[in-house]
């Protein structure tokens, strides 16, 4: 499969805690002993599908770009907020990825050289709370929140809430980027951003999908002023080939 440089794949897989047992036992056999024991410290079986597939996901996608290795064979490092990454040396091509996943859901993103950053959510929760809001978004998105008609504040809250996890992913921070210290407007998808965080919103591509009736997902790549990017999500047929 080929990817240029102003790509952006998206690699999308449903139901992982209900998917046949061959395809778990296939992706269990790739993952390295690291990913094995981290996986087995999960205490909830869904929690551990979603990360069996999420990792089973990314070395599949990874292969399908540079067919000689195979996917057991992907070495991964840790930036030290936790981000996972290719380990030096490893890929003939600078291929830069990030992962997600929810309840149904797990989501991978693939770019050339790039920051990348994707979220995926599933936005049915018994409660809406406000209160998250209050203390996680900027003022100025709060505000907005709080000013949408009741029916439309779940669609609002996630929309907020999955940009911010995709900027923060694709920044590579973790929790260590103040999340009132920059903002989304919507529909627009701009960015504003405290001169404090060191960075330049024109150099963000933003993009929103609802992969499912149930779920939604944001994507944060890194790009030149201007630059146009093509954003594809990969058909379900390739997602795990059947050899």
């Amino acid at each position: 499969m080929l990817i240029s440089a102003a790509d952006v794949h998206i690699w999308l897989f449903e139901g992982p805690e209900d998917a046949p047992r061959a395809l778990a036992d296939r992706c269990a056999a790739m993952l390295s002993p690291d990913e094995t024991a981290r996986m087995a410290r999960f205490r909830r079986a869904g929690d551990r599908s979603r990360y069996l597939f999420a990792h089973g996901l990314v070395r599949t996608a990874l292969s399908r770009y540079l067919p000689a290795t195979p996917p057991a064979a992907w070495r991964f490092v840790t930036n030290p907020q936790g981000r996972p990454e290719l380990a030096p040396g490893v890929a003939e091509l600078p291929l830069r990825f990030n992962l997600s996943h929810t309840e149904g859901l797990v989501a991978c993103a693939v770019a050339l050289g790039r920051d990348v950053g994707v979220d995926v959510e599933h936005i049915e929760p018994p409660v809406l709370d406000l209160g998250l809001a209050a203390h996680c978004f900027a003022p100025s998105e709060a505000l907005g929140l709080a000013a949408q008609p009741v029916s439309a504040r779940r669609e609002h809250f996630y929309a907020i809430w999955t940009l911010k996890e995709a900027y923060i992913k694709a920044r590579g921070l973790g929790l260590s980027l103040p999340l009132d210290k920059f903002a989304f407007e919507l529909p627009a998808l701009r960015i504003t951003i405290d001169p404090a965080l060191n960075d330049d919103a024109d150099q963000w591509h933003f993009e929103r999908r609802s992969p499912t009736p149930l779920h939604r997902l944001a994507l944060a790549v890194r790009r030149a002023p201007h630059e146009t990017l093509t954003v594809t999500v990969q058909p379900r047929a390739v997602v795990f080939p059947t050899s």
